[in-house]
C-alpha cells in the first residue's frame, strides 16, 4: 500500500497552497536532489502494520510517515512555518488513497533537529503521521 499512500501524500502536499506558497513544488520522497533549493519538504515511510479483522487479511493497514521541512538557515523560522502548514493540512485531514478507504490520518509525533555539514546548518522540522486504511 505504500505506493498508493505515497502518491496520496504527494498529491495532498502539492495541492495545499499554504505549503506550496512556502516551498513551491520542492516536495520530495525520501531525499532531495543534490542541487535542490531550500526550503523544501521531504517525506518517507517509517513503519507499517497490517491487521486481520472479521476473517479478512489486511482489513486495516496502518503506515507511519514522516513529513518534514528542511531549510539551510541560521534560524528555525522557515521550517517551523512550513511544518505548521503541513500539520494543518494533514492532522485530521483527508487524502485519497487509490483502492482503499481512509479511516484516519493523525499526527503521532514531532520531528525537529539540526544537521551540521561543514559550515552549513540544515534545520529539520515536521511530524510523523499515522495513515489508517481499510
Amino acid at each position: 500500500m505504500s505506493l498508493a499512500a505515497r502518491q496520496a501524500l504527494f498529491t495532498k502536499l502539492n495541492a495545499t497552497t499554504s505549503v506550496t506558497n512556502l516551498v513551491s513544488t520542492r516536495i520530495y520522497h525520501e531525499q532531495s536532489p543534490p542541487d535542490a533549493t531550500y526550503p523544501l519538504v521531504i517525506f518517507s515511510k517509517m513503519a507499517g502494520t497490517k491487521r486481520r479483522a472479521f476473517s479478512t487479511p489486511n482489513a486495516f493497514i496502518r503506515e507511519v510517515w514522516m513529513v518534514k521541512a528542511v531549510d539551510r538557515s541560521t534560524t528555525s523560522n522557515t521550517v517551523d512555518a512550513v511544518a505548521g502548514a503541513i500539520d494543518t493540512a494533514l492532522d485530521g485531514g483527508t487524502i485519497s488513497v487509490s483502492g482503499k478507504t481512509l479511516a484516519d490520518l493523525t499526527h503521532t509525533g514531532d520531528v525537529e533537529y539540526l544537521e551540521q555539514s561543514g559550515d552549513q546548518s540544515y534545520r529539520h522540522a515536521g511530524s510523523t503521521y499515522a495513515i489508517t486504511l481499510t
